[in-house]
């Protein structure tokens, strides 16, 4: 908490860069079409449910602005054929306006956004639907998709990962400075642990003697940085098979 304040006070007050909050929307639009995709294809949801859901959008006022892009045809009448491609349709649709919305909004809050790095997302009067059927579609995936038992095993799966892997690295924390080094670059310490440091990505490791190098932070901020850059940037899949692999998961499986 301190060092966040003091990092804040630096920056004249402001709590986040402006980016962050761009990065939040592009997430927002990103992940709450593509698990509505995917828990169609795992088949997590009725086909029906999404029908409805199809029909309830298309009956909102709010989504008038949307009649040129969609056309004709309705996306609930595609969906019967085609759900697959209607999900597309869908998402081709719905992405195009809420970048519009999005837009807007920081062409109105500029002073303010980039002062505060905060976006206020209440969707302009003479905007797009976009804003609109993003948060109806998070509703409706936080009622059907999100408390699945598949998913909810799948989060619980993942915490257990990132909770096993950094407890894995922990060891590494405990090393003066000298020694950690050593294990980084493969040229000495404690056997387990400089094997364990080896299998570090080599940009990251990299990225750690440049930093300290430089000496910006301190040796120790460097070190937590580069254990916790190197969880975060694992898939899902790389993670969960590292942890199998270093726990010995995979090693007993192998002998049976």
């Amino acid at each position: 908490q301190e060092r966040l304040e003091a990092i804040s006070k630096a920056f004249g007050g402001r709590r986040r860069h402006p980016f962050a909050a761009l990065l939040e929307r592009a997430d927002d639009l990103a992940y709450i079409l593509a698990d509505l995709e995917d828990a169609y294809e795992r088949a997590l949801i009725d086909r029906y449910d999404i029908l409805h859901m199809c029909e309830r959008l298309e009956a909102l006022p709010q989504l008038q602005s949307l009649r040129p892009l969609l056309g004709r045809r309705k996306v609930s009448a595609i969906f019967i054929h085609q759900p697959s491609a209607a999900l597309f349709y869908l998402r081709d649709v719905i992405a195009r306006s809420y970048i519009e919305d999005v837009t807007t909004l920081i062409a109105r809050q500029w002073e303010h956004f980039i002062a505060s790095g905060e976006l206020v997302t209440e969707p302009p009067s003479d905007g797009g639907a976009g804003l609109e059927v993003v948060a109806l579609l998070h509703q409706f995936e936080q009622r059907h998709i999100y408390p699945h038992q598949e998913v909810e095993g799948l989060e619980l799966a993942g915490g257990s990962y990132l909770e096993g892997l950094l407890k894995l690295y922990e060891p590494l924390l405990d090393d003066d400075s000298g020694t950690f080094q050593r294990e980084l670059s493969g040229a000495g310490g404690d056997p387990r642990l400089r094997r364990l440091a080896c299998r570090i990505t080599r940009r990251l490791r990299e990225a750690y003697f440049r930093n300290c190098a430089l000496k910006l932070k301190s040796e120790m901020y460097a070190r937590v940085r580069l254990l916790a850059d190197y969880v975060a940037g694992m898939t899902d899949t790389y993670a969960a098979s590292e942890f199998r692999l270093l726990s010995g998961q995979k090693v007993i499986a192998f002998f049976k």
